[in-house]
């Protein structure tokens, strides 16, 4: 899902699947790759899961504020 913010969106990808151990030894290099990829582009990550329960990824983009100048000629 794609969810429009104020200041920003957000991508959410949900599943009711078999879920998996986020700090486990099997997700911690695929999960260290998604969270480096996700800092470079200023984004912030959650990844939610739990065996059994499926998973939840979210990815989180904010616009940078630009400053707005007026002419005063």
């Amino acid at each position: 899902s794609l969810f429009s913010q104020e200041n920003g969106f957000e991508f959410v990808f949900e599943d009711d699947g078999i879920g998996f151990d986020v700090e486990g030894k099997k997700a911690l290099s695929g999960i260290k790759n998604i969270r480096d990829r996700a800092e470079k582009l200023k984004a912030v990550l959650t990844i939610v899961s739990e065996t059994g329960r499926g998973t939840r990824i979210s990815l989180k983009f904010q616009f940078e504020k630009k400053t707005k100048y007026v002419s005063t000629n």
